[in-house]
């Protein structure tokens, strides 16, 4: 079997049935993938919805667990799964109908990942961009596309080989929130042969409060406590880089301080004290994360570090900062900047 896809579910009674039917009509070859639905505990009748579909369609397989959370999730289709290449959907988002075609042709080889394109859209909407078409945008080393682009941050946007994957240990880290950033930082730098298609081929469709949206303060908190402990890992494996590749530490500090930008954006958000702050203040400097170290590129990104920086050498103001960021910034700013996300 070459392709399988590993679906996580959970509680999302409403929206499985259509990304299930959008994996049959993305263009993967008919008797050679699978689907993985990965009952994650839903109690909201999603379970009964993933038999009924498994019933109708040969080639879906259905796996129930107690609720673990989408790492766990995710690592037991990998752990199940036949195909040799796998991909992630989530269960609320789909992919582009007849989109795989051009993506089919580049798998085989020495080829350890496939990279395509996404759009954000709000839930319910369906807005495919319009090119791709086949086109290589890259291809090289996991390493080499850091230094060209960056780290990325969502999964989904991959076809893995899974002997890959499995021969280099790389699995979800169980438990914290913004997985992604974390399973596809290592990912990378485990240094697979990579070809990346310009093809738009997922939907990511943004809910209301879901976990990367709700700024509510309780999540706000256990996102950052997760997140800064993901920065300060990828830290501690982009130093050894520093003399010795100096280019790649480049490229992944740059990356890493840009989501600097995002943790502290998040403890604004949160219901942390001074004290509680003040500590993990603490941590990141002891581990390099702070200060910065690579230049701005923008005017906005400029403000943004200049601000840190102020808050991080005077975090006795953070319930003063924190106040302005609550009732100014996530009422005011934070929705266009939503807005303008999805729009482009």
């Amino acid at each position: 079997m070459k392709f399988s896809v590993i679906v996580p579910v959970f509680n999302t009674a409403y929206t499985i049935a259509r990304c299930v039917d959008s994996v049959i009509a993305s263009g993967l070859p008919d008797g050679d993938f699978e689907i993985i639905l990965v009952n994650d505990g839903s109690t909201d009748g999603s379970d009964r919805i993933c038999e009924s579909i498994a019933t109708e369609h040969p080639f879906v397989k259905v796996i129930n667990q107690d609720n673990g959370g989408v790492s766990v999730a995710r690592n037991m289709g990998i752990s199940v799964a036949e195909g040799e290449y796998v991909c992630f959907c989530d269960s609320d988002d789909f992919f582009v109908p007849g989109s795989f075609t051009d993506i089919i042709p580049y798998c085989g080889g020495n080829v350890d990942l496939i990279r395509f394109y996404c759009d954000i859209v709000l839930q319910g909407e369906n807005r495919v961009s319009e090119y791709g078409k086949g086109r290589v945008t890259f291809q090289g080393t996991g390493k080499e596309y850091i230094i060209r682009f960056g780290i990325e941050t969502f999964c989904w946007n991959y076809l893995y080989r899974r002997e890959f994957l499995i021969s280099k240990g790389l699995f979800f880290t169980p438990g914290i929130i913004a997985e992604d950033t974390d399973f596809i930082f290592r990912v990378m730098m485990a240094d697979p042969m990579i070809i990346s298609i310009n093809d738009h081929i997922y939907q990511y469709a943004i809910r209301p409060n879901s976990i990367s949206t709700d700024r509510s303060p309780g999540n706000s908190r256990r996102f950052a406590t997760d997140f800064a402990g993901t920065l300060i890992k990828m830290e501690s494996i982009l130093k050894d880089y520093k003399d010795a590749d100096p280019l790649l530490y480049y490229a992944g500090r740059k990356s890493l301080e840009a989501r600097v930008v995002t943790l502290f954006s998040r403890f604004l958000s949160s219901d942390y004290s001074k004290e509680e702050f003040n500590s993990v203040l603490i941590s990141l400097k002891a581990a390099g994360v702070l200060p910065f170290e690579i230049a701005s590129s923008t005017r906005q990104e400029q403000i943004s570090r200049t601000a840190i920086s102020i808050l991080s050498r005077f975090p006795g103001i953070f319930p003063l900062a924190r106040w302005i960021f609550r009732h100014f910034f996530l009422p005011v700013i934070y929705p266009r900047l939503l807005r303008k996300v999805i729009g482009s």
